[in-house]
């Protein structure tokens, strides 16, 4: 019989009958079970990204250096490649330097504005008022000016394929190497 607290049942609670009893300490142990295949699969699951990461982005690339190939074809049709790509990241400490990069070359256009004004119950109709007149109502609000990191990125990409120097280092983007591996076709 599961283990049940009837102390912390209500006074008034009639205890449940050994069928319910049963059933629910089946259905605990099971929940208990699955929670634990479910972490170690959540844990062996990156593990696996870690290692397949790791063999894309560092293992293959490098034995295809050696052999002085870019790609590979294998003898059942699958195509491995090896292609530069590009990490962006538009928040943190980096996105004040992105946005006066991107203003310096004249590609503010893609910043996006957000503006956040704090109000108080029962103010829709002051809201309404203000949106225009923000700085001359003289309340407290946030301005936040952003770029979305896909957005960067296909800018920084463009300018990097049309041969512009871009300060990557600047702006918090690096690029890396990694291999995909391509199914047959047919």
């Amino acid at each position: 019989m599961p283990d049940v607290d009837y102390e912390a049942m209500s006074a008034g609670d009639a205890a449940p009958d050994d069928d319910l009893l049963r059933r629910l300490g089946e259905a605990v142990r099971r929940m208990r079970e699955l929670d634990g295949i479910a972490a170690d699969l959540a844990e062996r699951a990156k593990r696996a990204a870690d290692e397949l990461r790791f063999l894309a982005e560092r293992t293959v690339p490098g034995i295809l250096d050696e052999t002085g190939l870019s790609e590979l074809r294998l003898a059942d049709g699958t195509k491995v490649v090896v292609r530069t790509d590009l990490k962006v990241s538009t928040t943190g400490k980096y996105r004040p330097a992105i946005n006066t990069w991107l203003e310096e070359t004249g590609h503010d256009d893609i910043i996006k504005d957000e503006v956040t004004v704090p109000f108080g119950k029962d103010e829709s109709e002051r809201v309404g008022r203000v949106v225009a007149f923000l700085e001359d109502a003289g309340l407290q609000h946030d301005r936040r000016r952003y770029v979305a990191p896909q957005t960067l990125k296909a800018l920084v990409n463009e300018l990097m394929e049309a041969g512009e120097e871009v300060p990557l280092d600047r702006i918090g983007a690096f690029t890396y190497r990694s291999a995909r591996l391509e199914a047959p076709r047919g």
